[in-house]
């Protein structure tokens, strides 16, 4: 009847649980590694291709939840896994070039051509012909020096304008004799 107990808790009463995320190449996951997270706690990662890449797919505990960029582990009560996969972007880009103006001159591009892969930065350089001024660029490029760049995101149109130089054409003058 004047029975006295004790009663003792052992042990850790926050229970945790891991996720371990990794990704392939050509892009990250953040946090990457193994992540611990107490019961009942949320936990939300980050995917990130690199440039030229796209996100092929994130797998979570061996399915896939598509090409997702975030992934957000809500309530959890177990141990997951998630992984990432990316693919290199081979989408191509038009670059056009045009010239105006009342003068005449030309373009180059390095590298050279004008289909290019997502990402390829292009520089341009406008060289007027003799008796003719480089003005200035429209289009996919902008101002009056004669380089320009341009990052192929989708398909540009350049122009490149060249005026006539006052005085650029010599008189020409007709005698008879």
């Amino acid at each position: 009847a004047k029975n006295t107990f004790t009663v003792t808790q052992e042990g850790n009463s926050t229970t945790t649980y891991t996720i371990t995320a990794s990704a392939g190449t050509g892009g990250t996951i953040s946090p990457t590694g193994t992540v611990t997270v107490n019961r009942n706690a949320s936990r939300s990662f980050t995917i990130t291709p690199n440039t030229g890449y796209s996100i092929d797919r994130v797998i979570v505990d061996g399915s896939s939840v598509g090409a997702v960029s975030t992934y957000t582990f809500s309530n959890v009560t177990a141990n997951h896994t998630i992984s990432a996969s990316f693919k290199a972007d081979t989408t191509k880009y038009t670059l056009t070039i045009n010239r105006s103006g009342s003068g005449t001159g030309t373009v180059s591009n390095n590298p050279s051509g004008s289909t290019f892969a997502r990402g390829t930065v292009v520089t341009l350089t406008a060289i007027p012909d003799a008796g003719s001024s480089f003005v200035g660029w429209s289009g996919g490029c902008s101002g009056t020096t004669p380089t320009c760049t341009v990052t192929m995101s989708a398909n540009v149109i350049v122009t490149a304008t060249f005026n006539l130089v006052s005085g650029g054409r010599p008189d020409i003058t007709i005698t008879s004799p």
